[in-house]
């Protein structure tokens, strides 16, 4: 399990409970109450693609503003919406799941908790998943995540979008061949090179910021026309566009 792409996600929904409203347990826009829920939904998972199985991630956050939902399962509903025409959206099924809690690691949690609960970040942060789901439509669907706890049964309504294919390489695909800046390169500001340093903090650990992905890669093999093995972290391949690069963990030519 990729413990630094999960704490980014649950991080990140920490975040988003001050900016983001929702719920409600039918077709509905994002930001839209349900009549007596006190629950909100976001989507976590990156890079959706019609066919291809991969785990599902949902983050649950109160309407207040103030706390998440963790602990225990959640039971996940799926409907298409459609593909953005405007016409009619044909029927798709995708089998209703269970959502486990996915804590970021490092955390002192009650393990005695079983079952949903509203707490602060600083007590517990994370999100819910589910391991393999797949959908087959691209296009645009919603989540309907449903828990029970307060005493009764809280529904929570987010929107997510299915692509026809992806969106950055996956595994087995040629890397981007990207020029992006290194460790003391003239007039380049370190965040850029590493969000943990600044203009007085140095990039830590240099070395792995000393050459580009273009560099790494070099020209085209010339054995049988193959390519270059190259293990790149995820953060590379999603800030490609940004010109943004995270450590680089392994090059092999």
């Amino acid at each position: 399990m990729r413990w630094g792409h999960l704490y980014r996600l649950a991080i990140g929904l920490a975040l988003l409970a001050g900016a983001c409203g929702g719920g409600g347990g039918r077709a509905m826009e994002d930001g839209e109450a349900g009549e007596g829920d006190t629950i909100a939904a976001e989507v976590a998972s990156f890079d959706l693609v019609a066919g291809r199985t991969g785990r599902f991630t949902v983050g649950l956050f109160s309407l207040d503003k103030q706390r998440l939902v963790a602990f225990g399962d959640v039971r996940l509903a799926f409907e298409f919406v459609g593909d953005g025409d405007g016409r009619e959206a044909p029927e798709q099924r995708v089998p209703a799941a269970t959502a486990a809690y996915l804590p970021i690691p490092g955390q002192a949690l009650d393990a005695s908790f079983e079952t949903p609960r509203l707490v602060p970040a600083s007590e517990a942060t994370g999100v819910y998943g589910v391991p393999e789901m797949r959908f087959d439509q691209p296009g645009f669907w919603q989540v309907v995540a449903g828990a029970d706890f307060d005493g009764r049964r809280q529904q929570a309504t987010a929107a997510f979008q299915v692509l026809e294919s992806s969106s950055i390489p996956a595994p087995g695909q040629r890397a981007p061949t990207t020029d992006h800046p290194v460790a003391g390169a003239p007039g380049v500001d370190p965040s850029v090179v590493d969000s943990r340093a600044a203009k007085d903090v140095p990039v830590p650990d240099p070395e792995l910021h000393d050459t580009t992905v273009a560099a790494a890669l070099g020209p085209p093999p010339l054995h049988g026309g193959g390519l270059h093995p190259l293990v790149l972290p995820e953060p590379l391949l999603r800030s490609h566009h940004r010109q943004r690069v995270g450590p680089r963990q392994a090059v092999r030519n």
